[in-house]
Formats: C-alpha cells, sequence, structure tokens
C-alpha cells in the first residue's frame, strides 16, 4: 500500500493530473484487496480520505474511519489530525477542529512521535489563533 499511496503523491505532487489518476485506480484496487482480505479498516478509509479532492467527502471518510477506530479500540491521533486539518483548512471551522485535536491529547502525549506532535500543536495552535 505504501508504494501506491508514494506513487499517488508524486504524482500528485508533479501536478500530472493524468497519471495521478491511472494511479489513484491502482490505489483502489489495492485498498479493494486489503478490504476483501482483512475487512474494514480504519487505516484504509483513513487513506482513501487523505487522497479526495472533496473536502466533503474527507470529511464523511475521517469520521467513519473514527467511528471504526474507536469501535475497536484502535489510535485514533493520526484521523483526528487529518479530520482537523480539513475542518480549519477547509471549512474554516476552528472549534470542531481544536475539539477533535483535544480528543486525542492523551494519545499525543503517550504514543505520538516527534512530527506528529509538531503537526498537532501546530494546527492547535492555528485554531487558537482563530
Amino acid at each position: 500500500m505504501r508504494e501506491a499511496t508514494n506513487a499517488v503523491l508524486v504524482a500528485t505532487l508533479a501536478d500530472d493530473v493524468v497519471l495521478r489518476q491511472s494511479l489513484m485506480s491502482e490505489l483502489e484496487e489495492v485498498l479493494e484487496a486489503l478490504r476483501s482480505r482483512h475487512g474494514e479498516h480504519p487505516v484504509l478509509l483513513e487513506t482513501v480520505a487523505d487522497f479526495q479532492d472533496s473536502p466533503t467527502i474527507q470529511v464523511e471518510l475521517y469520521r467513519a474511519a473514527l467511528k471504526l477506530a474507536e469501535q475497536n479500540q484502535l489510535p485514533t491521533r493520526s484521523i483526528r489530525i487529518s479530520l482537523a486539518r480539513v475542518l480549519l483548512e477547509d471549512f474554516d471551522e476552528a472549534s470542531a477542529a481544536a475539539a477533535e485535536l483535544m480528543a486525542c491529547e492523551r494519545e499525543m502525549r503517550t504514543d505520538a512521535d516527534a512530527s506528529e506532535l509538531a503537526e498537532w500543536s501546530k494546527l492547535l495552535g492555528q485554531c487558537d489563533g482563530r
């Protein structure tokens, strides 16, 4: 899955729409194969959300991933950070974004690496600044 997501990311950064569409099809096939083999998983929903062009669909998918993660007592910090970013940047919903970030504060303090903690802190600061 990592190889497929990296390829889509490179095509996106290169602004190659045709290649991105082709690689997105491959990524969707990889995700569907994983879903068929292992069932639905928050990481799969989160990955699909990460590559959506529509912020509305991203929010729906992140919330579905979050619900599934909570039901299965799985980590939520990466989902909440991504959801908060979309809420803040695309919908200007600072209070909703801050609520998502605060909901994973304990997890951030115990399980996050330095880059996750930096991103969480940056987003929280942006929420406070609005």
